[in-house]
């Protein structure tokens, strides 16, 4: 994709620089994040979605947030571009959802090992309530983005929704 940008005459070496530097945060981000332990990753999930929800309620003010064709969809980050945070609202319901829907865990302490071990239960499926909860939880970014308007976010934001829903186990009667 690089060496498109780069061929490409009407873009110049501007663009294909700043494809490179984009590509190389986002390998460290990665990197990094998969080095990180799954329980920091846990404790980061409710903070996230507030973060998320704020950032959305930030975009509706006018005169902070960017508007193009209608929509208000971005904040302004100056020299670094804009930030569309129905992006991270993504990330966060995603994050959030598997900390929710994810079985707890249990102390083991098998006669052959001198330190107690960390098992998580299994779950036969996803409770109606931590369903409701997280469809709850799901509708509040929900509505904030379809308000944008951005309704092919919307979208995807309840398509993570009900797609982690089934992963973790939920019965299909449900969704009736």
């Amino acid at each position: 994709g690089i060496l498109a940008v780069f061929s490409a005459e009407n873009l110049g070496q501007h663009v294909g620089i700043k494809q490179i530097i984009n590509a190389g945060v986002g390998l460290c981000l990665l990197l990094g994040i998969s080095l990180t332990p799954t329980s920091i990753i846990r404790k980061l999930a409710w903070p996230s979605y507030f973060v998320a929800l704020a950032l959305l309620l930030i975009v509706m003010i006018p005169g902070i947030s960017q508007s193009a064709n209608g929509s208000q969809r971005w904040l302004s980050l100056g020299p670094f571009g804009a930030l569309q945070p129905s992006e991270l609202v993504k990330l966060a319901m995603i994050l959030l959802l598997s900390h929710l829907y994810a079985a707890p865990e249990v102390r083991i302490n098998p006669a052959d090992e001198e330190e107690p071990a960390l098992k998580r239960e299994q779950p036969s499926s996803v409770t109606l309530k931590t369903f409701i909860l997280g469809g709850i939880l799901t509708a509040i970014p929900f509505l904030l983005v379809a308000k944008q308007p951005d309704l092919g976010t919307a979208l995807v934001i309840a398509a993570i929704y009900l797609g982690l829903s089934l992963v973790a186990g939920m019965p299909l009667w449900f969704l009736a």
